[in-house]
């Protein structure tokens, strides 16, 4: 999800309940508003340029928000994929066509009737490759962007000015001297890990990590940049403080910090991204986790004040480079840092700076007040000069344009990857009521319906387009997904291979399609498909980790851990994998290790009730009773109503001869699909009654045992002892009769046969009253 939906999300009418969580009180309108805005001196035409996911999260323009008693309207301009950003002609304005408007506290989805104008904080540039010209009006400042967008540019700037980098080289457009370059330049600062990037990649995209030993798949990476026409940054890999979990586990890490752009600097705020789903390291890994700071300080010894030290540092040295080519810059700055052994190393510096406000919003539960007290003060007054000048300009009315099926498909996926998955769906239905045949519009409102569990609605939908577009993999991939998760195996098994027929590459389709064998028990299929799945995708954990499922159902428990154990390797976050090995550890009575395994996967995904079912189970063979105990009350207060923890502690207590919670949870333990169980669960309820003087409720506990068991010895003592007591000698007549001869042993016989000699001396017939037994 990008950074801006995310704000967004935090505020929607769908999830109040995160609203109220965040101590917020803020309503969203449901429906896009349609408004009348400014209008601009000149004609606009679609821009080289939109915003993407940590480009800008703050927009400002119109009326609203006040700085310093002038004016300053706040608004989140999303990207659209045909465009939403508009230029006049003269490149003297920008305007937007969407956008999501805060206004008296309250944000409302908005489609302008005219195009509404916009000076920003953070805005990607464009360069027109026409006229060599800047896009102005947009911040930051075109050098800031210039010299961010080019790692090449950053470095030089950062050390002219001293600050710390990583080793690096920079390969130019010579291909044939790659190889040379490379090993020299390992050889000589004797490096064992390295980077590859572009000049301009971003956000993880045309950046890899090799090995040392990796030269020759290096230089063919290098060589296909350099191809593509840019050039290429070689660089050392740092590595950070370690930071080892209380489970041995490493994580890598890094530093976002926030500052603003002005010539004293100012730290707004940090956070610490580290390693979530990916053995790459996180800054080029596509997501991570995050964390406070100064909780990462504390247990890396980070030293705070050399990040913010340089940070700030940093971000001086680049307003001065961009004073000296006579701009004035303004606005923050989003800088990648490394603590490491050595000291505080500079990454990277983004003049798009959004992304990790939200994450730091949802961590801390409130908004960011140093963005109020910091940020804004330190561009309010040059936002509110631009808009005076803006508006001091002269005018003219704008014909509007009649939103057309494809703008409100646009819209449609703008609302539906931001969560507001209903209103999506209002948004396709006017597309396909304009235009039928939008097939796109099928699938979008299709996956809005997935999104909301809503499946068999998916599943028509998404059928519709899987057969209006039958050579598209998306249709067959999601109908296979979602008839996977509504357990229509049988028909997600042909969809999730059309799709991988279609694009073979795509390595979720294995996952499901493997999946979905496993739990049909063909394991020679799971595992076939998650070999195939491999030769694409051969570092693939998840696939690897179905492997050893699918030998665990086989009880192959050696190949299972063999399989599990190279998928930890491959990523030691995935929760199923410990939960598998763990798994077949247990079934081979290896305790210890088991224990270790299922408290491993609850560090990844805690409370998970299937994890701590499997420990009891561990617990219990050690004899560990306590730990057993504990592990499943503490599995009840996630879910009340699970029946297999309470069957266990029922069985517990019951040979505990506690009978009270035997009792307790053995009423909510029933085992309607196991007619043996079942029949064992009522016979030790209904003795932890009797035993706890609740006879009655005992008696009809007894009376059901014998509807599923009717020559139950057990139910027919206790039953002849409740009746013989009462007085009731008809039942007890009736009750003898039903008691096998083999059955007659011991204490049942004796009771038996003493009922039988009642009956025989009151001559009891079913026609004679009942008599009481003295």
């Amino acid at each position: 999800m990008r950074t801006l939906d995310v704000i967004v999300a935090h505020y929607s009418n769908l999830i109040k309940k995160e609203v109220k969580r965040f101590g917020m009180d803020i309503p969203v309108a449901d429906i896009p508003q349609s408004r009348k805005t400014s209008h601009l001196r000149e004609s606009l035409v679609l821009s080289d340029t939109d915003i993407t996911d940590d480009s800008v999260a703050l927009m400002i323009s119109g009326a609203g928000a006040v700085y310093n008693r002038t004016p300053v309207g706040l608004i989140l301009t999303p990207l659209l994929p045909n465009g939403n950003l508009l230029v006049d002609d003269c490149h003297q304005h920008v305007a937007a066509r969407f956008f999501y408007e805060f206004h008296n506290g309250i944000i409302t989805p908005t489609v302008a009737r005219t195009p509404l104008p916009l000076d920003g904080i953070n805005v990607q540039y464009s360069e027109d490759e026409r006229t060599e010209d800047w896009l102005p009006g947009i911040l930051n400042c075109p050098h800031v962007q210039h010299i961010t967008n080019s790692k090449i540019l950053t470095k030089e700037v950062l050390k002219r000015e001293g600050l710390p980098l990583a080793s690096c080289r920079v390969l130019r457009s010579s291909i044939e001297a790659c190889p040379k370059v490379l090993e020299h330049f390992l050889s000589e600062q004797g490096i064992q890990y390295f980077v590859i990037k572009a000049e301009h990649g971003s956000g993880g995209n045309q950046v890899r990590l090799f090995e040392q030993q990796q030269i020759g798949k290096a230089v063919a990476y290098a060589r296909k940049l350099l191809d593509a026409g840019d050039q290429v940054l070689l660089e050392q890999r740092l590595e950070p403080l370690e930071w080892r979990t209380r489970k041995g586990i490493i994580r890598d890490w890094n530093i976002r910090a926030f500052v603003t752009l002005e010539e004293h600097p100012r730290w707004i705020d940090g956070l610490v991204r580290y390693d979530k789903r990916s053995c790459k390291p996180v800054n080029i890994c596509q997501g991570a986790r995050v964390e406070e700071l100064e909780t990462v300080a504390k247990i890396t010894c980070a030293d705070i004040t050399a990040i913010k030290n340089t940070a700030l540092k940093a971000t001086t040295a680049l307003y001065k480079r961009v004073k000296d080519l006579g701009e004035e810059p303004y606005g923050f700055l989003g800088l990648d840092l490394m603590a490491t052994c050595d000291g505080v190393y500079v990454i990277e510096i983004n003049d798009s700076a959004a992304g990790g406000f939200a994450e730091l919003m949802e961590m801390r539960l409130q908004p960011l007040q140093t963005v109020a007290d910091i940020l804004l003060p330190a561009c309010g007054a040059v936002l509110a000069q631009r808009r005076k000048a803006r508006l001091a300009s002269p005018c003219q009315h704008y014909r509007s344009v009649p939103v057309q099926p494809k703008e409100h498909y646009d819209l449609g996926c703008i609302v539906n990857n931001s969560g507001h998955f209903p209103q999506a769906i209002r948004l396709y239905n006017r597309a396909l009521a304009q235009k039928p045949d939008l097939h796109s519009a099928l699938l979008g409102k299709g996956i809005a319906f997935e999104n909301m569990k809503k499946y068999k609605q998916a599943i028509t939908l998404l059928k519709r387009y899987a057969g209006a577009e039958p050579e598209d993999y998306r249709g067959h991939e999601e109908l296979g997904i979602v008839q996977y998760e509504e357990k229509q195996l049988d028909y997600a098994i042909p969809e999730l291979k059309q799709a991988i027929a279609l694009k073979p590459k795509t390595h979720r389709l294995y996952q499901y399609l493997a999946n979905a064998y496993c739990r049909l028990a063909l394991d020679d299929e799971a595992i076939k498909v998650a070999l195939q799945g491999l030769v694409h995708h051969p570092n693939d954990a998840t696939l690897t980790c179905l492997i050893g499922l699918a030998h665990y159902n086989k009880k192959e428990y050696d190949k299972c851990i063999r399989y599990t154990t190279e998928s930890i390797k491959l990523n030691p976050s995935l929760h199923l994998t410990w939960y598998v090995r763990g798994a077949a550890r247990h079934a081979l009575k290896q305790l210890d290790q088991a224990e270790a395994d299922f408290e491993q996967a609850l560090t990844i995904k805690a409370n998970d009730v299937g994890v701590l079912l499997a420990l009891s189970e561990v617990y219990i063979d050690k004899g560990a009773h306590d730990a057993f105990t504990q592990t499943l009350e503490h599995l009840l207060t996630i879910n009340p109503t699970h029946q297999g923890a309470h069957s266990r502690l029922g069985h517990h207590y019951f040979k505990q001869a506690d009978y009270e919670e035997a009792a307790h949870h053995l009423k909510h333990a029933q085992c309607d699909h196991d007619h043996e169980a079942e029949c064992n669960r009522l016979g030790m309820l209904g003795e932890s009654l009797w035993q706890t003087n609740n006879c009655e409720e005992a008696k009809q506990t007894f009376e059901q045992l014998l509807t599923l068991k009717p020559d139950d010895p057990s139910a027919i003592l206790h039953l002849l002892a409740y009746h013989g007591v009462s007085g009731d000698l008809r039942a007890v007549c009736e009750l003898t009769e039903r008691i096998s001869p083999a059955a007659l042993t011991g204490r049942i016989a004796d009771v038996v046969h003493k009922f039988q000699n009642i009956r025989d001396k009151y001559a009891f017939s079913p026609d004679a009253p009942t008599k009481n037994i003295k």
